[in-house]
């Protein structure tokens, strides 16, 4: 049965299409994911200010887990499921959804997943020589047969959000250490992580930094698939990178410390929420 919608926060992303012709909203698209990890869609040719809950729940409808998702286990990759106690303490990342109306109409569904499988046999490698620094990794989510994402630990603020909201990390240099030691292991093992920014960096509880997204990180030397860093936070632009090497998580990590040594500048005040 889908979803009733009874608030806009409800949904997983409620997003404005423009026409390329006349740069005016086309379509809104909108969809979400139920706790089965069923994904519900709805488009309306209409502007999201004319979209009204009861029109956008009659629109709403489930899509198959075929051809979303891959069959378990996903060909070529040897992955572990995660244990079933965990799933509700934990982040599930899943598909990029938003992404779902233009792959649905180019017939590329299937790569809505592709790069979280190579994410996820990544994190198996790297979970085999834990880091405090690096998110922690439990198995991947498996529904009625389908890879529907990974389970990751959960902690409550990525850098950017965090330090956007006004907090302050209290002390930059041992911040900066944490990272730079995560970074220096990945590097260690082989491996350069390809798009370290702030909104890659979770902050925990304790204040500890943790890096998290692997869909761009590669073996040295190998060709770049899915990722290729984010603009502001590279060397040049995104379309000259093509390689994964140590150079690009080492240009992050001096962008990253002068972004909080600038933040922290910018306050005359002391931070109430340091």
């Amino acid at each position: 049965m889908t979803p009733q919608i009874t608030d806009w926060d409800d949904l997983a992303f409620f997003e404005e299409h423009l026409s390329p012709d006349s740069n005016l909203v086309q379509r809104t698209s909108f969809g979400l994911i139920d706790d089965t990890g069923t994904f519900y869609y709805g488009q309306i040719d209409s502007p999201k200010a004319q979209i009204s809950l009861e029109k956008l729940n009659d629109t709403l409808g489930p899509v198959p887990f075929d051809p979303i998702f891959p069959a378990w286990p996903p060909s070529g990759a040897e992955l572990n499921t995660a244990p079933e106690l965990l799933i509700t303490s934990t982040y599930i990342k899943g598909a990029n959804f938003e992404m779902y109306q233009w792959l649905k109409e180019r017939g590329l569904e299937k790569q809505l997943l592709n790069s979280r499988v190579g994410e996820a046999q990544v994190l198996e490698e790297l979970s085999e020589h834990p880091h405090p620094n690096l998110i922690r990794y439990y198995g991947c989510k498996v529904t009625e047969g389908y890879f529907t994402g990974i389970v990751l630990e959960r902690h409550p603020h990525d850098l950017e959000a965090y330090v956007e909201s006004g907090y302050r990390v209290p002390d930059t240099d041992q911040f900066m250490a944490g990272l730079e030691s995560a970074i220096q292991h990945l590097h260690g093992l082989g491996w350069a992580h390809n798009d370290l920014n702030p909104s890659n960096v979770l902050v925990s509880e304790a204040g500890i930094p943790i890096i998290i997204d692997f869909e761009g990180c590669q073996k040295l030397g190998t060709s770049l698939k899915f990722i290729r860093g984010t603009p502001g936070w590279i060397e040049g632009d995104v379309g000259a990178h093509h390689t994964s090497e140590v150079k690009h998580d080492v240009f992050a990590l001096v962008k990253i410390r002068e972004w909080l040594e600038k933040r922290a500048l910018s306050v005359d005040e002391p931070c109430a929420k340091c």
